[in-house]
């Protein structure tokens, strides 16, 4: 599981495969909880804190990063 907050800008958070769609949109100053399960996708024009346990969360060298 991770939290997200906005700090700049608008993001929009998919998780594609999961079952059933699931996205929310997070402007600057929102969080979202992020449950366990399929990976993420951050899309949109903004920044964001991303806080996790477990495992350290990195994004992979063919991952853009929203900025």
């Amino acid at each position: 599981p991770l939290v997200l907050i906005a700090t700049e800008g608008r993001l929009v958070i998919e998780r594609p495969a999961a079952e059933f769609a699931e996205v929310a949109v997070v402007k600057r100053g929102q969080s979202l909880y992020v449950s366990a399960g399929e990976p993420i996708l951050i899309r949109g024009h903004g920044e964001a804190f991303i806080a996790t346990v477990g495992e350290s969360f990195a994004p992979g060298a063919d991952t853009p990063v929203c900025r």
